[in-house]
């Protein structure tokens, strides 16, 4: 029964990523055209030694890079995307349940956790920080092992590692959920395990440095944004449960939180309570009161806030009195979210049906300057068209104006030795308006344009963007709301 059960709530998770091509997310075409890039040293050696830099000491290979890449030796790149992120959203949900199994919690009602799984860092498109920390999920196995035990601190140290390359921030948070496991435990066991931390403590601080040499966005790490209280209202519901709507977010945390409600009532176990729900609480607490940024890697008060919901229902009492209605409404639950999750991933299938169909009339390695008018899909509010145009590199293997790679970014394990082209703007993905034709168009073989052909003032949008390049531009795809021109240089 309970294998079942596993077995459907696996199903429920990972459904929306194959409800349509492409995977909503942010992100996710800059992590994609990343491997996508890797791929050429195989491909083709001399090209991709004569073009690129790399540093790898980046570390994000375990998490979503690496399997990736090897993945896509034998099935398509999207694909093995798609694979990879499965894998890693599935993680949660087997982690829950076993950690219920071993702390004598409700393995069946641990399972609504999945319900959290298509929010903030989803659609963000933080796919590295998504395994990272549900493999660290993983890892607090061997946390609660060795706290029982006191043997096998080894298995501290090898996780530990891991999860260094895996995501700086999975390890963070690992040591932290971790060294409250150990606290509410036997805490003598707390100083053997601290050993784990010294050498992955020390790889990040070589890590950190590295960064500081490689990445472009040295000024946006030294003075990182700040996330003030109202935003994390504003978030406070999207972050776990993101929806069409604020007042479906909303809806989904009241149904969630009565669920848990009704999963609490019965005889509870203290020492688990104190344990899980403490670190549920402090987790709550984090997400109101840490920096927006931790290691340089911005929005961490949303990225952790999720796992407030996942750690409470581990300290829910083994039997609830109200079990059956509990599962009831956890099962039902799930299917909602996936059903919501399935309808948002094939709107965003067809509203960039358009993107899917101009980029494949592009030339292989061709550049391309991509000029997102309008950034947000109507079925999310998430500017999930920001790097639709870097599905070109992952697609052609051709350079994008605004590509991570060419800026450097804190997570990209290679970049160009020479800028491919002769002018670049940090942030113009989001103010289009900052393109000069005469300044960045020399080179340039495509423009990609999503947004209206013209303006309430009758004017033409591509016209204002090209101004003069409009006249040696050819349009060779219009779809939807996307346009692409061929550049005649």
């Amino acid at each position: 029964m309970n294998r079942a059960l596993l077995a459907a709530v696996a199903v429920l998770t990972i459904a929306p990523l194959f409800a349509g091509r492409l995977v909503p997310g942010v992100d996710y075409p800059t992590h994609l055209s990343i491997v996508r890039l890797l791929r050429l040293y195989f491909e083709d050696p001399a090209y991709f030694r004569a073009t690129f830099d790399t540093n790898l000491f980046q570390p994000y290979w375990l998490s979503f890079y690496a399997p990736t890449l090897l993945l896509s030796a034998v099935l398509p790149l999207e694909l093995a995307g798609k694979v990879v992120l499965a894998l890693g959203l599935l993680c949660q949900p087997f982690a829950l349940y076993l950690l219920a199994e071993r702390e004598g919690a409700n393995p069946r009602l641990a399972l609504l956790g999945s319900g959290v799984l298509y929010g903030f860092s989803f659609y963000v498109g933080l796919e590295p920080f998504i395994i990272g920390t549900h493999l660290a999920l993983l890892g607090l196995l061997a946390v609660v092992r060795f706290d029982r035990e006191g043997t096998r601190v080894w298995r501290l140290h090898a996780v530990s590692l891991a999860l260094v390359a895996a995501h700086p921030l999975a390890f963070v948070l690992f040591a932290a959920w971790s060294t409250w496991i150990l606290l509410t435990g036997t805490r003598r066991r707390l100083l053997a395990a601290l050993g784990a931390a010294i050498a992955p403590v020390a790889l990040l601080a070589l890590y950190n440095r590295s960064l500081r040499a490689w990445s472009a966005l040295g000024e946006l790490r030294a003075r990182p944004p700040e996330m003030p209280l109202a935003v994390r209202w504003k978030l406070f519901a999207a972050a776990p449960f993101t929806s069409i709507a604020p007042e479906v977010e909303w809806g989904l945390l009241a149904v969630f939180v009565l669920i848990v409600g009704l999963a609490m009532i019965g005889a509870r176990d203290r020492a688990r309570l104190v344990r899980w729900g403490g670190l549920s609480a402090l987790t709550l607490a984090a997400y109101f009161a840490a920096p927006h940024s931790a290691l340089g890697i911005l929005y961490f008060p949303a990225r952790v806030l999720p796992f407030a919901f996942v750690f409470a229902l581990l300290a829910a009492p083994r039997a609830p009195r109200l079990e059956r209605p509990a599962l009831v409404a956890a099962a039902s639950f799930l299917v909602l979210v996936s059903l919501g999750q399935v309808f948002i991933v094939s709107r965003f299938a067809a509203e960039s049906r358009g993107a899917v169909e101009c980029l494949a009339r592009t030339r292989p390695r061709s550049k391309l300057v991509g000029l997102m008018v309008e950034r947000t899909p109507i079925v999310v509010r998430y500017p999930l068209f920001l790097h639709v145009d870097n599905y070109h590199s992952a697609w052609s293997g051709g350079p994008v104006i605004n590509h991570l790679v060419v800026m450097s970014g804190p997570s990209t394990p290679l970049r160009y030795k020479q800028p491919p082209f002769a002018h670049t703007a940090l942030g113009m993905e989001e103010r289009v308006d900052w393109f000069d034709y005469e300044r960045m168009s020399p080179g340039v073989d495509y423009f990609f344009i999503h947004g209206p052909k013209v303006d309430p003032e009758r004017r033409s949008i591509d016209g204002l963007l090209l101004q003069r390049g409009i006249f040696r531009s050819k349009l060779v795809c219009e779809s939807g709301a996307f346009r692409l021109y061929e550049h005649a240089r």
